[in-house]
């Protein structure tokens, strides 16, 4: 009995199996994102992949138990039901004690048949052999072994290698070949989509995931393994095997000639030929196979390897259900056993070989399927031994073509074998042709396609050679089959099983099976469906589809076009276009005044396009539109053909209809016997070439109006018609000739006398011509019967001369069209003895070139200088209308001139012959040995040379042994003094230049020609020809042995030409060049393409960065090489529109930029000097300027108290100086650098060279001698004191700015005013001196004695100051404590006396905000007094303006803030108070210790009118006082001490009111106070407020940073530490640091940080930031190796992705790409990551981080974020973000190619 078990190996063995197959999926895990897949999920979901059991499970008892039950064998266990009743006896028994325990592998006698492979039999880590059948754009589709089909996407296809990463990798198509054997893994089995249940099978080439599983040490010679190109050098290709510490090299020459691309990154099969330590040698042959010798483990046994095998066992089929299943089992390589299905047996069409026990047969590694039970399967397939593919044995054969033959093997289970031999015609003609050379072909009927399923119809097995019709559906290019049908439904004439059965303006109708919002597709048969978008479905446009159309309903269409490579076709439903009788679907079709239909495709602003079928397309002119009312998108149009360019195929169309006519009166388009039957003059396309005889090939082929009449009206196929093409109509010249019908007859399988007249054939790429309608080649072949007679063939042509007369519309077919004394492109029709007969066009027009009429020369036998078919220039000399025949005259124009020279002299015209075209010249001769030589140079007129890329080649058309005119340049010296020849040889320099060959050309002109080196002259424009094309240059060569030197720059003024020479200039280009520097003794000569050698202002250039320069001095900021051998330079103004921090780091050197030239160099400096550029884009692009862009040039083009914007040139004690523009420099001085002193020494530390000033205050203007004064202090606020508040006589105070030895400096308060007092002004006597005078000290009273524009002199002298005044100031001392006080807090603004009057000015002081509303939080607490506070106020930023009306306090906390705010944490600021006038201690003092004069004023007692007016204030403060206390008016608006201690009373644990209380005391100058306040802050508030306690803690810390000592600030950090969280204290002291501008501190506090919070991203994040915003590049870049050390990897994205940004925002934006990804490398399904790549990525490449967009870069990523393989809503993201950057940047085109793609992506989730 027969046990129905698969070959397979005990558990050990098959543990090395799944070893390989967990090594294939962990590459494919560490790799996920270069093939998405996807995940494990229930049977019949969609997406789910079928994994395979563990072999761990599955025990070796269980293996071997009897299958006594239904068993099945899922991913590599054969799935097999057994029937117990039958095979239950013996199976233990056999299957146990057969395993060898030395071996370890099952015996082959256990194999008990030879399962085919089935869908279900195929795991993930499957090896097979297979067959490339489709190339598509993303993907392959593969043969499979047994008729299964597998695909492998784009990524899967190839494996980039470093080398590959600078190249884009090339299509798919030019990487493959149909037919091409390949070794593939499978990777994913996903699911049907629930209305197949056939699995797709998805594989990989890549040699990593095939080759897994071999090593150096077993991989062997005669190994057969795929290979990974990974570089490219001059002989050989270094290839990767993905072994480990293995590389392989092969010969290049081993892959030339195969018609592929090789490049790097594409994959290819080698053998092993040796190994040397890492080396591995390789060859593309595969002819050494692996012998039983040699002795490999199952895991190092791949598919495809050839090797050896020894038959042990023949399985026999018993009935017909195991006929099915027989055939071979062989061991080989040692112990393993492989099985032969019978079906990989068979060495032709059902003929199995005799094989024999114990034989040895040579076999290919077919399969490895792994598992628990692993299978081997092997081929005998001859074409797979060789690795051969089989793609021509098709070429007669197309998809749908119905052929007929025999069965010669029936399975009811799988279907039917036949054996193909001819093939039947489409339905107009009934007729059969054998199949290519009488061979037949094997094809397979699978058993789901022999009967209908509407009529269950079944079909048993038929008996051997049983005749049957079938139809084929596809090739099986791995097993030489075709795949065929022989339901009755497919062999109907109406099925269309192909999309190329269909020609463009067809009539088809179907059923509609699916509605979609962007049209409905149509069901024209069950292979065959098209699209009809939702603007075809009616003539006008409609927003939705019509309720009409239902789903199973029936709609009639027209093809509109078809898309063979992709399988896609477009239809029509418009009713104007299905009714219309006439279809225009070829260019060549159209006719002046002909009336066709259309559709508008697209609309524009110069007019509308009006497409017609196969996309072609005419244009409607805006101007035409006008007339009637203008089409819109998708309308149907009749419109007028008004002119037709067939050649350039262009239409133009106009709506007036009116002298059209209708496509039926022209009999040339028409006519129905023209239709069917095609004129000479007609193009034939589609040509397959059947046959090749002696005198020529037979071909296939279509006319370009030829179609086979509609089966039904409606579908029909198109017919195709036969074909003859003579010898010498191949081509041109004979030599071609010989070579394409020598490579026909290769692909044809050789000549033979038979004319094979059959569809399909070898593809021939060119169109013809057709000469005759009726040719008759008797003699040429011999047909098939005595009496059959040849069918109509047509006579054509492929000769270049005649297709182009055909297109250019000037072939004749009629002899009306000739012309007399005109001259035509013909061929020899025939050769007698009186002369030859010719033909210019069509075959029967023919004329007579007399003997004497073929050559200058005597012709004694025509046929020794004709033959028939060449072609001639012909000179139609006579016309006989009557006979209608010509005379031709072959001699002017025919080739037959003789070669002469008439005299020796320059300019003398000679004749001479081509001996040869090599290097840059054309050698000739003439007889009597004179010899000659024409440069490429003297080709052609330097007038007709172009630049790049229009140069032209002028050696190409030179041939050899062809006959050309010269004029002599030059005769050789020799010659000319010995009076004649004396050498044997004579070498003349020649030349064919069109201007030099007419009669009567001046000796000068051939002296003027001939270039020498003393001729060599600047800005000499000369004629050179390209020698070499290096990446630094070009050199061309303007003579013989003369070369010259191009340098890129110099080479053309296209920057994208300049980046790669090598693709725009080729040897043997000539081209119009300029001299730039000749040197006869050096022999360097440079040279230029440019149009000019020069440079004016306002031109257009490129320029190479050479050198940056510093900007100080005159403000260049770099130096820059230009064309011409020039050198220019850029002031730093001139870099950008916009005003760049540091300009020069957004500069690399020997990098190309955009300039214009703003002034030329002096012509008296020459080569030496320097031209003036800018690289602004405004000026390179003429585009306006804006205000902020705009450069002043003169100070007269400001005002005073403008805002300008500048670069630091220079900085001393004179102050700083700021370039405005290149020709403007203005002045800030050291009082206007800042509020605040500046010490000189200081000056040019703090304002280097090339620091950008931004907001720069014009405060004074000489226009007389251009001299420009700037300030960067503030702006006053309202009630700011100015100069224009100042009158003679005013009384102020100040403090005291500077002591000089001629007197004091005064500021004023509340301005930014300097006063100065003169030594003789400071006091009446000398008791008092400038010693007296500390920087610092308050004055009391000044009086301003004289003011000069923005001078201010004041005077101290008691005696300057009037009685009532000296009152005033008495009876300010005599004020008494609480009253001065309360004055105090009334009036905190300087009192500025003017005249008898005093008023009061309140200043707003510049400090920084609170980062919140304090107002609006005051009322907030008011509010929530007495309810339960668990939330902290969030404090924001406010930008309220100080008021008059403000107290003193509130404008403090106005000043003071929270700065940014992280997680809840808050920071107080105090810097700016640093700003006021804080008097100290020490300063009290001093002021107390004063010159007694206050002491002596306060003795003075106030008078009764005094001391009542101070009563009664006092009473009415007091009574106001209490209104407000009594109206509770201190809760919310607290005014002094008081007020606060009662609040504290109710608000006590609320942060915010301790500290606007610490900011009422800095108000008040009173540090102290506000210290103390702080420390009770800290203490009151209670624990379970946290965050109020953290937020008192931080105002406490900043105000000790700002005013303290750094000892005071460390030892409060350390007590804040320990009552907060620590990490946000550190943060909270580092940011602190930050806005005090204490770099290094705040440094050190973030290293601090990240030692102690290693683990914390926001403290990394942190750092970083800070690090790349101080411009500490390298210390950021240096930091992220830590801090990813540091940090668990779960949070490396989100600190790798902000290191990105921070890089694009302040590093380098490539960099931050590269960062970027790296990320997404890693993890390519994370949207939140692309998502801020995207906005990073845009705003590098956008305004106003560039001054001009990069839509390249930023469309380029767009477009690869849209290709992921994600979820549709994730992919809904991308395409609104890419839609979104189209509607801001982009045009209406850009953004709807965004939506086609979308709806693309929308329709392959929908199928």
């Amino acid at each position: 009995q027969i046990s129905c078990r698969a070959p397979h190996f005990a558990p050990s063995t098959a543990a090395g199996l799944q070893q390989f197959r967990a090594m294939v999926k962990r590459r494919l895990d560490d790799e996920e994102d270069a093939f998405p897949r996807g995940k494990h999920g229930a049977s019949g979901v969609v997406g789910a992949v079928v994994t395979a059991p563990n072999a761990a499970e599955i025990s070796a008892s269980a293996l071997a138990s009897a299958p006594s039950k239904k068993t099945r064998r899922r991913d590599g266990v054969l799935q097999h039901r057994v029937d117990a009743k039958k095979r239950s006896r013996d199976a233990d028994n056999d299957d146990e004690g057969e395993i060898d325990p030395a071996v370890g592998v099952v015996s082959p006698q256990v194999v008990r048949f030879a399962p085919r492979l089935r869908p279900h039999d195929l795991v993930e880590g499957t090896l097979v052999i297979a067959a490339v059948r489709d190339i598509a754009d993303e993907e392959l589709t593969l043969n499979l072994p047994y008729n299964l089909v597998g695909y492998v996407s784009y990524a899967q296809a190839l494996e980039k290698s470093n080398a590959a990463t600078n190249f884009p990798l090339p299509k798919l198509a030019e990487l493959f070949q149909r037919g091409q054997l390949v070794v593939a893994v499978i990777i994913a089995l996903v699911d049907g989509n629930g209305k197949s249940s056939h699995q797709r099978v998805e594989l990989s080439l890549r040699p990593a995931l095939a080759n897994a599983g071999l090593d150096a040490e077993t991989l062997t010679a005669g190994m057969w393994v795929p290979a990974v190109v990974q570089d490219e050098e001059e002989h050989v290709l270094r290839l990767g095997l993905g072994v480990s510490g293995l590389q392989g090299l092969l010969k290049k020459s081993e892959v030339s000639g195969t018609g592929l691309t090789v490049c790097p990154g594409c994959i290819i099969q080698v053998a092993v030929q040796s190994t040397s330590g890492s080396t591995v040698r390789c060859t593309t042959k595969s002819t050494q196979s692996l012998g039983n010798s040699v002795a490999l483990k199952l895991e190092s046994l791949k598919a495809g390897f050839l090797v050896h095998a020894r038959i042990d066992k023949i399985l026999t089929a018993r009935d017909d259900s195991e006929r099915a299943n027989a055939g071979l089992v062989a061991v080989l390589c040692g112990s393993i056993v492989g099985v032969v299905h019978g079906q990989h047996q068979a060495t032709g069409l059902g003929k199995t070989p005799t094989l024999r026990y114990k034989q040895r047969v040579t076999a290919r590694v077919l399969a490895i399927v792994p598992g628990a039970q692993t299978t081997v399967h092997l081929t005998l397939l001859p074409h797979i031994l060789d690795w051969a593919p089989v793609a021509s044995t098709f070429g007669s054969i197309a998809v749908g073509d119905r052929l007929e033959g025999h069965v010669y093997d029936s399975f009811s289970r799988y279907g039917d074998r036949i054996h193909c031999s001819q093939i039947l015609e489409a339905a107009c003609v009934d007729q059969k042709r054998p199949i290519g050379n009488g061979q037949a072909l094997a094809a397979f009927c699978p058993v789901s396609r022999l009967a209908d399923k509407e009529t269950q119809q079944t079909i048993d097995a038929l008996e051997t050679a049983a005749k049957v019709t079938c139809r084929v559906l596809a090739y099986n290019y791995l097993e030489a089959s075709l795949v065929v049908t022989r339901r009755p439904y497919d062999l109907a004439e109406g099925t269309l099983v192909s999309v190329t059965e269909l020609l463009p303006g067809q009539l088809v109708s179907g059923i509609v099976t699916r509605i979609a919002d962007y049209g409905v597709f149509v069901k024209l048969s069950e292979y065959v469906s098209g699209l009809v978008h939702l603007r075809h479905l009616t003539d006008v446009p409609l927003a939705t589809v019509p309720k009409r159309i239902q789903i199973d309903s029936k709609l009639k269409c027209r093809v509109l076009r078809v898309s063979p490579e992709k399988r896609q076709l477009s239809l029509t439903a418009k009713k104007s276009l299905v009714k219309d009788n006439f279809q225009l679907t070829s260019f060549d079709m159209a006719r002046k005044n002909m009336l066709v239909t259309g559709y508008v495709s697209n609309v524009q602003s110069y007019g509308a396009i009006v497409t017609f079928y196969s996309d072609v397309f005419g244009l409607l002119p805006a101007k035409e539109m006008e007339l009637d009312e203008a089409p819109a998108l998708g309308m149907a149009v009749k419109c007028r053909i008004t002119n037709a360019n067939h050649r350039r195929q262009r239409l133009a169309l106009s709506l007036e209809l009116e002298g059209g006519k209708d496509p039926t009166e022209f009999s040339s388009v028409t006519n129905p016997a023209k239709q069917y039957s095609p004129q000479p003059g007609d193009l034939a396309l589609g040509l397959r070439a059947t046959c090749c005889t002696t005198t020529g090939i037979f071909v296939r082929f279509k006319s370009e109006l030829a179609q086979c009449p509609q089966v039904g009206g409606e579908v029909g196929s198109p017919r195709l018609l036969r074909g003859f093409v003579p010898f010498m109509h191949l081509a041109d010249d004979e030599g071609t000739c010989k070579a394409r019908h020598q490579d026909l007859a290769d692909r044809l399988g050789g000549i033979t006398e038979h004319m094979e007249d059959s569809v399909g054939g070898e593809l021939i790429s060119e169109d013809a011509v057709i000469l005759a309608r009726r040719f008759n080649p008797a003699g040429s072949v011999k047909a098939l019967g005595k009496k059959q007679q040849l069918p109509n063939i047509f006579l054509l042509s492929l000769k270049p001369s005649l297709l182009s007369a055909t297109r250019e519309g000037t072939f004749v077919s009629e002899f009306a069209g000739l012309e007399e004394s005109r001259v035509y492109s013909g061929y020899i029709k025939q050769v007698c003895d009186f002369g030859a007969l010719v033909s210019v066009g069509a075959w029967r027009l023919s004329g007579l070139a007399p003997k004497g009429q073929i050559a200058d020369h005597f012709v004694e036998k025509p046929s020794e200088e004709l033959i028939v078919g060449q072609t001639v220039r012909v000179l139609v000399s006579e016309l006989d209308a009557e006979r209608k025949r010509f005379k031709a005259d072959l001699r002017p124009e025919g080739g037959r001139s003789s070669t002469s020279v008439a005299k020796m002299e320059v300019g003398a015209l000679v004749k001479m012959r081509v001996q040869s075209v090599r290097g840059l010249g054309v050698f000739c001769a003439a007889a009597n040995g004179i010899r000659g030589h024409v440069h490429a140079t003297q080709l052609m007129d330097i007038e007709a040379l172009g630049d790049c890329p229009d140069a032209l080649m002028p050696l190409e058309p030179m041939q050899k042994k062809a006959v050309i005119e010269a004029r002599i340049l030059q005769v050789p010296k020799n010659f000319e003094r010995s009076g004649g020849m004396k050498d044997k040889f004579v070498h003349l320099e020649l030349s064919c230049r069109s201007s030099l060959m007419r009669e009567g050309v001046e000796a000068s002109a051939y002296e003027k020609a001939l270039v020498k080196w003393p001729s060599l002259k600047f800005g000499r424009e000369v004629a050179a020809v390209v020698s070499e094309v290096r990446k630094s240059g070009l050199w061309l060569e303007v003579a013989p042995n003369i070369r010259g030197r191009v340098m890129p720059l110099d080479a053309s003024a296209d920057i994208s030409v300049l980046q790669s020479l090598t693709d725009h200039f080729h040897v043997g280009q000539v081209l119009r060049a300029r001299v730039l520097r000749a040197s006869a003794g050096q022999k360097q000569l440079d040279l230029s393409l440019h149009s000019s050698a020069t440079l004016s202002k306002g031109d257009r250039t490129l320029a190479r960065l050479e050198k940056l320069e510093g900007v100080a001095g005159r403000g260049i900021a770099a130096f820059f090489q230009l064309p011409g051998r020039l050198r220019g330079f850029v002031h730093v103004t001139e870099l950008f529109d916009f005003w760049a921090q540091h300009p020069l780091k957004r500069l690399r050197p020997k990098t190309l930029y955009e300039a214009s030239v703003l002034e030329p160099a002096p012509v008296e400096a020459g080569d030496q000097g320097r031209v003036e550029l800018t690289l602004r884009a405004t000026v390179v692009h003429g585009r306006a300027e804006s205000a902020v862009e705009r450069r002043p040039m003169e100070a007269g083009d400001l005002k005073i108290g403008q805002k300008v914007s500048g670069y630091v040139v220079n900085s001393n004690a004179k102050g700083v100086f700021v370039a405005l523009s290149r020709k403007l420099v203005g002045r800030i001085r050291l009082k206007a650098l800042s509020d605040g002193v500046v010490a000189r020494e200081n000056v040019a530390r703090l304002h280097p060279p090339g620091e950008l000033i931004k907001d720069a205050t014009v405060v004074e203007i000489d226009r007389d001698i251009g001299r420009l004064e700037l300030s960067l202090r503030k702006p006053g606020d309202i009630g700011k004191l100015t100069l224009e508040h100042l009158s003679l006589g005013d009384v102020v105070s100040g403090q005291v700015k500077a002591v000089e030895k001629y007197g004091l400096f005064v500021r004023l308060e509340s301005s930014g005013i300097d006063g100065l007092v003169h030594i003789s002004e400071v006091s009446d006597s000398a008791s008092v001196s400038l010693d007296s005078y500390k920087v610092g000290d308050r004055i009391q009273r000044a009086k301003v004695l004289k003011i000069e524009g923005q001078k201010l002199w004041l005077g101290l002298k008691p005696s300057l100051f009037g009685g009532e005044e000296l009152e005033d100031d008495g009876n300010d001392e005599e004020l008494g404590d609480d009253e001065q006080g309360e004055e105090m807090e009334q009036s905190a603004a300087p009192q500025v006396h003017v005249g008898n009057s005093r008023f009061s000015k309140s200043v707003a002081q510049s400090t920084t905000k609170l980062g919140a509303d304090v107002a609006k939080e005051a009322m907030s607490v008011e509010a929530a007094r007495g309810q339960d506070r668990k939330e902290v106020p969030v404090l924001r930023q406010v930008s309220a303006a100080d008021s008059d009306d403000e107290a003193p306090w509130e404008r403090a906390v106005d000043k003071v803030g929270f700065g940014e705010q992280t997680d809840g944490e808050a920071a107080f600021i105090f810097a700016d108070f640093k700003a006021g006038a804080m008097i100290s201690d020490e300063d009290d003092d001093a002021e107390d210790d004063g010159d007694g004069a206050g002491e002596i004023e306060s003795t003075r007692r106030l008078s009764k009118r005094q001391k009542k007016a101070a009563k009664n204030a006092e009473v009415e403060e007091l009574r106001k006082r209490e209104a407000e206390v009594a109206e509770g008016r201190w809760t919310n608006d607290p005014q002094s001490i008081e007020d606060f201690e009662r609040l504290l009373l109710t608000e006590g644990d609320t942060s915010i009111v301790w500290i606007r209380y610490m900011a009422f005391h800095l108000k008040m100058s009173d540090l102290e106070k506000a210290r103390q306040v702080a420390e009770r802050a800290v203490k009151h508030v209670g624990f379970s407020e946290a965050s109020e306690r953290f937020n008192a803690w931080t105002a406490f810390l900043n105000l000790e940073c700002t005013f303290g000592t750094e000892e005071t600030a460390e030892s409060l950090f350390k007590r804040a530490v320990a009552h907060n969280d620590a990490k946000q204290m550190h943060m909270q002291l580092a940011q602190i640091h930050e806005r005090n501008k204490k770099v290094g501190t705040a440094t050190r506090v973030y290293e601090i940080a990240c030692r102690k919070f290693a683990q914390s991203k926001s403290v990394w994040i942190a750092f970083l930031t800070f690090l790349y915003k101080q411009g500490d590049l390298e210390g950021g870049r240096k930091t992220l190796p830590k801090c990813l050390a540091a940090l668990p990897k779960a949070k490396h994205p989100m600190v790798v992705s902000k290191a990105a940004i921070l890089e694009y925002s302040h590093g380098s934006s490539e960099r931050g790409r590269s960062i970027f990804e790296g990320l997404l490398d890693s993890y390519p399904k994370r949207t939140d990551l692309w998502s801020v790549y995207l906005d990073a990525h845009i705003k590098a490449h956008t305004p106003p981080r560039v001054a001009e967009p990069d839509f390249r870069h930023v469309r380029s990523l767009l477009e690869r974020c849209c290709t992921l393989s994600l979820k549709a809503m994730k992919m809904r993201f991308f395409f609104k973000r890419w839609l979104d950057f189209e509607k801001r940047w982009g045009d209406e085109e850009s953004q709807e190619k965004v939506r086609a793609k979308a709806r693309a992506f929308v329709e392959n989730q929908a199928a």
